[in-house]
């Protein structure tokens, strides 16, 4: 699963009878509750997206219980943790520490966020908040494939190599010499990012991201 496929997911989601029916699909229900059309539904969106996307570990339609959820798969930072796009992001409007509403990054800017939302203004909207926005409960990180991918540069070898190498269309040999280094910095040039040929987290999201297009 990549971060990537999530933001295609809930942004292409704008039916609140579309989310009903999917979390309504799951089997077994969580808590053996089946969603009602008046019922507060951000929570089922987030659940929707990732079920579109195969995964059922943290499902709820109860900010609260989702929250613990992904507490106990290990997938929940602090409101200080630097979000992320495909991160879930959790509100707490009365900052009573329970949250309130929950939606997933779809883009960043600088210390903006671009959130898209169930059940805002009785629909799938979004909404743009800072990094340090006060309210703000905490974040939901699933386990996303390119967060696994290790940092490599000039000289290293293997597996990780080849893989990069067939994205920047350098022959994959799996050694990273001078002809995948330009490749890398032209990749990194075009994605608007730091030209220094070394493949981090930024330059893994971008490149998995053209391949999943």
């Amino acid at each position: 699963m990549l971060r990537s496929e999530i933001v295609n997911i809930i942004s292409g989601m704008n039916s609140h009878e579309r989310v009903v029916a999917l979390y309504n699909s799951l089997d077994p229900l969580p808590r053996g509750y089946k969603l009602q059309p008046k019922d507060p539904w951000c929570a089922a969106t987030v659940s929707a997206v990732f079920l579109k996307a195969g995964v059922t570990s943290f499902a709820e339609c109860s900010c609260s219980v989702m929250k613990k959820k992904l507490k106990d798969l290990g997938f929940f930072r602090s409101k200080d943790y630097e979000p992320r796009i495909g991160d879930i992001i959790f509100y707490d409007w009365d900052k009573d520490d329970v949250p309130d509403h929950v939606g997933i990054i779809i883009n960043k800017s600088g210390d903006s966020l671009l959130v898209r939302e169930g059940n805002k203004n009785n629909r799938i909207g979004e909404r743009i908040i800072k990094t340090y926005y006060e309210k703000i409960s905490g974040y939901g990180v699933p386990d996303y494939e390119e967060d696994h991918m290790k940092t490599i540069k000039k000289d290293d070898k293997g597996k990780a190599v080849a893989i990069w190498q067939l994205i920047v269309d350098a022959y994959p040999d799996g050694e990273f010499r001078d002809e995948t280094e330009k490749a890398t910095k032209i990749f990194q040039e075009n994605e608007g990012l730091e030209a220094d040929g070394v493949v981090g987290p930024l330059s893994w999201y971008a490149g998995l991201k053209s391949v999943n297009k």
